[in-house]
């Protein structure tokens, strides 16, 4: 894998040591770039090998009745597309770039090499998929028991905290490639209604969103106005495998 965007999510949970780093390239496939808009994964199609992000933002997708979608969720740099489809014969969810983005492939034998050679690098895959399944666990209650102004409100922190672990310099204003549409498509309500809720908050002072850009205006009174648990991440956990 390449750059950054290699090993910002296992150094995101614990230190990584000269050899970790280097097996991580060593999964390094061939790159590429595609176009906003593009296809990276088609839900039904044959599962084929994963692909790091290593620049741009992409989403995926379920298709529900009557040609609507479901976004489940945002992909950015260091995530690794179509992972969640290895265990079945067909992909799971569709993947849309949503800006242009650059991609490595990284094989199916490579991901097992890594699981028989690095116990240490395999125990932090693990995490950060329990990681994403509470993320969307979280996005789930808040989708079935909240207000929409704390869904949206909700979202955009928890991108924002995503942000932050490749990005620690991040501030309070940061580009934001989602559409009122995506946004409509992840929290089950019409863009009508997120346009009528931003407009809202940014008349209370939390925040503003304009084309591209979000600007938290009050990130204590946001965190409280949203309700939720804020989880941190376990640093350096005592039972990982020694390097």
């Amino acid at each position: 894998m390449q750059g950054q965007a290699a090993t910002v999510r296992f150094a995101s949970l614990a230190r990584l040591k000269r050899d970790d780093i280097r097996a991580l390239r060593e999964m390094a496939g061939p790159t590429s770039r595609y176009p906003a808009g593009s296809f990276l994964q088609v839900a039904g199609s044959p599962v084929s090998d994963p692909m790091l992000l290593l620049d741009g933002w992409a989403i995926s997708s379920l298709d529900v009745t009557e040609g609507g979608r479901q976004i489940v969720k945002v992909h950015m740099p260091g995530d690794l597309v179509g992972l969640t489809s290895l265990p079945f014969t067909t992909c799971v969810d569709t993947v849309i770039a949503l800006n242009d983005v650059q991609v490595c492939t990284v094989s199916q034998a490579a991901i097992g090499k890594l699981f028989h050679n690095n116990a240490r690098l395999a125990a932090l895959l693990f995490l950060i998929s329990l990681e994403e399944r509470v993320m969307l666990a979280d996005r789930l209650v808040m989708v079935g028991r909240t207000a929409t102004s704390q869904r949206i409100a909700a979202l955009i922190l928890q991108l924002r905290d995503r942000m932050l672990r490749s990005d620690p310099s991040i501030g309070l204003s940061f580009r934001f490639p989602l559409t009122q549409l995506h946004v409509a498509d992840m929290i089950g309500v019409t863009t009508v209604h997120v346009s009528r809720i931003v407009q809202e908050l940014a008349n209370e002072g939390l925040l503003k969103w304009e084309r591209g850009k979000v600007t938290i205006l009050d990130i204590k009174a946001l965190q409280l106005w949203v309700g939720t648990t804020s989880r941190e991440l376990v640093q350096e956990p005592t039972w990982l495998p020694l390097p």
